[in-house]
Order: structure tokens, then C-alpha cells, then sequence
């Protein structure tokens, strides 16, 4: 989970809080065909505004994950998932609070209230 929040730091290149055609050619690294980072992305991005905050981008890189490791991606988000994006309703979370990460180009980033499920998997 700090590798990919890591990750979405880099990303996160003007700062907002939000990646979007800046994470393409990230998510393209993942060598799967765009046809599947395309349903990956529609997937992860529950409110469909065409970009991922950092609990969105997160449940995309963990349904990489899975395809990478030769499961099926879902037709829909799995509840897993959808806890990660929306712990606060689901119970049974971790809260990361008040943690930096730096990105690989040394770029602190602060997140003070972000809450994740524990498991990432679907």
C-alpha cells in the first residue's frame, strides 16, 4: 500500500490530489493492453470524473495486481475494493494518519486522514 501510494505521489504531479492522463503512461508499465487498463480505470474510478484520487488509484493498482497474477478482472468493483474507497461505511479499517511518503523524486507527501481496509486484495 506505500509503494502504491508512493506511486501516486509521483503521479500527482501538479499537487491537486489527483492523477489522471498524467497516470497513463505509469499504468501502461504494467505491460497489460490498454483495452484492460481502460476497464481497470473505469473500474477504480467509482465516481467516473476521468481522474483517481489517491484511495481510487490505489483499488486500480491492486486489480492490476490481480490481472498480473492471472486473475480475472471483475465486471464490477469488488466489495474489497469498494471498502478501500469508502472504509468509513464498511468497518474493519486502518487508519493511516498523519504519515508522509516521498515519491521516488523525493517528494514528500502528506496524507492526514486517508483510511484503508487491511486487505487489498479481490
Amino acid at each position: 500500500l506505500h509503494k502504491w501510494m508512493g506511486h501516486f505521489a509521483e503521479q500527482d504531479t501538479d499537487c491537486d490530489g489527483f492523477v489522471g492522463s498524467e497516470a497513463v503512461t505509469f499504468l501502461q508499465l504494467s505491460g497489460l493492453p490498454v483495452a484492460t487498463l481502460g476497464a481497470i480505470w473505469s473500474l477504480a474510478d467509482v465516481n467516473q470524473d476521468g481522474r483517481l484520487d489517491v484511495q481510487e488509484f490505489c483499488a486500480a493498482m491492486a486489480l492490476i495486481s490481480g490481472v498480473k497474477e492471472g486473475k480475472q478482472l471483475p465486471a464490477t468493483l469488488p466489495q474489497s475494493l469498494v471498502q478501500l474507497i469508502w472504509p468509513a461505511a464498511q468497518g474493519q479499517v486502518n487508519a493511516i494518519s498523519g504519515e508522509s511518503f516521498t515519491s521516488s523524486t523525493g517528494r514528500e507527501v502528506h496524507y492526514n486522514s486517508l483510511i484503508f481496509r487491511v486487505s487489498m486484495e479481490y
